[in-house]
């Protein structure tokens, strides 16, 4: 018997997150003349197949032969962490869903990803045994599952058609999450527990939805088709006879049912779940330095993963750049050891971008045609047939165009008006594009961003809501530093002291990474950026993602930009233990300190010795320098992130 207590999760005053029911009624009841039917397949009687939904259009699946259960996962299409969560709909909506409800995505997201529009099944239920339809009590059936149940396997279930239906999407059986069971009749029985009936669909019945965000849909036609013939206990038998197809159709809406209609952007929780960012800098009134006051709390990783790596000993060039001693620096700063990984050559470029750009490139289009991410591989299916989008200070770009010739595609850079000619030059050289934007380099981004469609893939290394996976592709990229050194610092000594500079934290969040899986004493880590574009210096001592306000005119062009990734923020909010600033003269001053030492570099490359000179020179840090246990007997590394280039100034 149904209860009539209330239920647990219940919107307060200011609540946002129940659908508006005037604008998807509106969309429900379309016209056939306000919808263009893009896509339309049948998938057949115990099978799966995936599919893409873009933002804005409606998706209705169709029990187009009679009676079928459908098992459907859904993912952002962009950002497969961010997936359909059953369990947290569950308690958001119903149990079993239908109009207007909506399927709600995965922490930190926690956003709806469609909302129902259309079910020919609405209102059926509960049943003369409490059944209702479109259930999210239960999960897919699996061979795991049934394995445990009848001692034999059996390869055809949901779980494994859902695997097969998204391996050309790049995602595997980890990727198959809880479903939403489509046409399926269940509820919970007098002992409390899950039970299973024949589907009421008919021939026609359908569930329509929304797409809130650009989806990857993926939905088995269950192998036990509508569930009238039991599949496991003493009356189980094979249902074949019951297995049925479903049909799938995809619409493009008339623009003006969408009116009022935005989509909707990520939860806005702080993510610092906890974590104190006060810093000794605040109580001192020094906005130009921040440390830490307790340890931080990045949790130990496992072994750095090496399928970059691998992929990047195979691209033309590849070989190791050096680590440098630079005893006569270590000296003048006061310090144990001065190390430098000095990448003023990479793959041809001047330039550690060449590490994340690639493989962010070779992974995002090997995903959108479903081969491996090797260059051999990939370049017969894709030359000619797509653009890659990048926005860029110099280098990031430089390395995307590179690429994009090698495989055989066509480029779009965007640069930022402050980049001059020689920059725009060498891009362009590569066969690229070139469109300079008037403002920052965070507007080259905002403009970027416009640009996916179908054939236009952004390779960006920042992050913006909806847009994740590339940028997350290029941090992982990066991991080839650091197996680098690894293999090349002297045996059984490390760093205690890691000096990164910071422009969106791509590279900073990379370091803080490998820091947390080296053994023993985690080495510190202090970050270094421009006076007019620290970012993430703001959002440290404010204990949130805080925006540097342009212009950001240092010649530190790499680093002049305004926004931390959002991806970035909660792995630097945990693992920089201390960052502080440094102005042009000193970027001029560490070029000038690394080519004594027989390093050619510009000041986006120096950054991190600029730091360096400013924390053991500069009396007013001799608490940082406490904090950071700095002293004579310090071994610190350093990176140096690119070369001297033909160009008036450094770039990103």
């Amino acid at each position: 018997m149904m209860g009539s207590y209330p239920a647990a999760y219940q919107p307060g005053a200011n609540a946002t997150f129940a659908a508006d029911r005037d604008l998807y009624g509106r969309i429900g009841n379309a016209s056939p003349d306000q919808r263009i039917q893009v896509e339309s397949f049948i998938i057949p009687p115990r099978s799966g197949q995936a599919w893409e939904v873009p933002a804005g259009s409606v998706c209705r699946i169709i029990a187009v032969d009679g009676p079928q259960v459908g098992d459907l996962n859904v993912w952002h299409r962009h950002n497969p962490r961010e997936r359909m969560w059953a369990s947290r709909t569950r308690q958001l909506q119903r149990a079993h869903v239908s109009t207007y409800d909506r399927i709600w995505s995965t922490l930190p997201y926690l956003r709806p990803l469609l909302t129902i529009t259309g079910d020919s099944l609405d209102g059926y239920g509960p049943d003369e045994h409490g059944g209702r339809v479109h259930d999210l009590l239960g999960t897919r059936c699996d061979p795991y599952v049934n394995r445990l149940l009848t001692g034999e396997d059996f390869d055809f279930h949901c779980h494994s058609n859902l695997t097969r239906a998204v391996l050309p999407y790049g995602l595997t059986e980890l990727d198959v999450h809880d479903v939403l069971n489509v046409f399926q009749c269940t509820g919970l029985n007098d002992e409390d527990r899950y039970f299973m009936k024949a589907s009421p669909a008919r021939r026609g019945d359908f569930l329509e939805f929304f797409a809130e965000v650009d989806l990857l849909c993926a939905l088995s036609t269950c192998p036990g088709g509508d569930l009238s013939i039991p599949l496991w206990g003493p009356e189980a038998g094979d249902p074949i006879e019951v297995c049925r197809p479903l049909g799938i159709e995809v619409h493009r809406l008339d623009p003006a049912l969408l009116d009022g209609w935005t989509p909707p952007e990520p939860a806005l929780y702080r993510n610092m779940h906890g974590l104190t960012l006060l810093s000794v800098a605040q109580s001192q009134g020094d906005d130009s330095w921040w440390v830490r006051d307790s340890p931080t709390t990045s949790a130990p990783a496992g072994p750095l993963d090496t399928a970059a790596t691998d992929f990047h000993r195979t691209l033309p060039g590849y070989q190791p750049t050096p680590l440098q001693d630079l005893p006569e620096l270590a000296e003048k700063y006061g310090i144990g050891r001065l190390w430098a990984k000095v990448e003023s050559t990479r793959l041809g470029m001047p330039s550690f971008k060449m590490l994340g750009a690639s493989w962010a490139c070779c992974r995002a289009l090997a995903d959108r045609v479903g081969a491996p991410p090797i260059p051999d591989e990939l370049r017969p299916r894709v030359t000619g047939r797509f653009t890659l989008v990048a926005a860029t200070d110099g280098n990031h770009g430089h390395a995307v165009a590179r690429t994009a010739r090698w495989l055989g595609v066509a480029c779009r850079i965007y640069l930022p008006e402050s980049i001059g000619a020689e920059r725009s030059a060498a891009i362009k050289e590569e066969g690229a594009d070139v469109i300079v934007v008037p403002g920052s380099y965070d507007d080259a981004i905002a403009l970027a961003a416009t640009q996916e469609n179908d054939n236009t893939l952004v390779i960006s290394d920042t992050a913006w809501p909806g847009y994740e996976q590339v940028p997350r592709t290029v941090i992982d990229g990066y991991a080839t530093l650091f197996g680098e050194i690894e293999a090349q610092l002297p045996d059984g000594e490390l760093p205690d002291l890691v000096i990164v500079q910071v422009g969106v934290g791509a590279l900073a969040t990379a370091v803080a990474r490998w820091l947390s899986r080296l053994p023993g004493r985690r080495p510190r880590l202090l970050a270094v950026e421009p006076t007019e574009a620290a970012c993430l210096l703001r959002s440290l001592r404010a204990g949130a993602p805080t925006e540097a306000p342009a212009p950001h005119r240092s010649g530190m062009d790499g680093l002049n930009c305004g926004n931390v990734s959002p991806i970035a923020w909660p792995t630097l909010a945990a693992g920089i233990d201390a960052a502080l600033v440094v102005d042009d003269a000193a970027g001029a001053a560490a070029v000038a300190s690394l080519h004594s030492a027989g390093v050619s570099t510009e000041m986006t490359g120096a950054a991190g010795i600029a730091g360096l000179d400013r924390l053991t020179s500069d009396e007013t840090l001799d608490l940082l320098r406490r904090h950071l246990d700095v002293s004579a007997n310090t071994r610190v590394l350093a990176l140096v992130t690119e070369g001297a280039t033909a160009g008036p100034r450094q770039s990103r």
